[in-house]
């Protein structure tokens, strides 16, 4: 029974999955974005290969620092806040290669004190925010929780983490810009392991009791797949200026 809730616990006390959210052209200036995802267990049972993969749910701003030399390398950062998790506010630094054409690659990372992972991503995307696509992958670190540790109530049997997951992230996203809004829909995936622990009472052939410790290595298999609306502020500053229509006069 502790095991069973236990097990249940964990995806809903782990923090969002780090997630690649946009391609690698960097747009100039500020803007808005929300972005959400729900992951798809890639096995039988979801306990057995989640690895804290939870529906993500966020909001944030990112700013492109993009400088007018075309030898010189733009710069994105981003803030996300979890909606869920506003603790787990994520950073995202992203540095994009110079490149003249439509073809962009570049490097980057996710950081909060929930998890940690670098990533690149390398794909056609043209500058304007135009549409486009790009691939990605990234290793993921996700931070040990206390939040996910259980004992039970004499203190007999406790569940935790030994090792918190980590897991390889390939990834591909496509972006649309439709009315000066861009989304972006991505898919990450996760393939990697966590190390769980066991401690519960043990008897000895004598009778004598005590305790003991059993760590079981599970895997990680898990799709995240979500979508991300993003729009420039100096688009939001123009529609929030849009003068009202005037009213037809009534003919006399």
């Amino acid at each position: 029974m502790f095991r069973r809730f236990a097990l249940a616990a964990l995806p809903a006390l782990f923090a969002c999955a780090p997630a690649i959210t946009h391609g690698p052209r960097v747009e100039p200036g500020p803007s808005l974005m929300l972005t959400g995802g729900m992951p798809r267990p890639l096995c039988t049972h979801w306990a057995d290969c989640h690895g804290g993969a939870t529906p993500t749910l966020g909001a944030g701003v990112r700013y492109g620092f993009v400088p007018p030399r075309a030898e010189a390398a733009p710069v994105l950062v981003g803030l996300t806040v979890p909606v869920l998790d506003p603790l787990g506010t994520e950073l995202d630094a992203f540095v994009q290669a110079p490149a003249e054409g439509a073809w962009v690659w570049g490097g980057g990372a996710l950081a909060s004190v929930r998890h940690l992972m670098p990533y690149m991503e390398a794909g056609r995307m043209p500058a304007g925010g135009g549409n486009g696509w790009y691939l990605s992958a990234g290793y993921a670190h996700l931070l040990h929780n206390p939040l996910t540790d259980f004992r039970s109530q004499d203190g007999s049997y406790s569940e935790s983490m030994a090792r918190a997951p980590r897991w390889f992230a390939p990834g591909a996203g496509a972006r649309v810009n439709f009315r000066g809004v861009r989304y972006t829909v991505f898919a990450n995936g996760a393939f990697g392991s966590f190390v769980e622990r066991i401690v519960g009472p043990a008897y000895g052939l004598d009778g004598g009791e005590g305790s003991a410790t059993i760590d079981t290595r599970k895997r990680v298999r898990t799709l995240m797949v979500g979508i991300t609306w993003e729009v420039p502020f100096r688009d939001v500053a123009r529609r929030r200026n849009v003068p009202a229509p005037r009213p037809i006069p009534e003919p006399h």
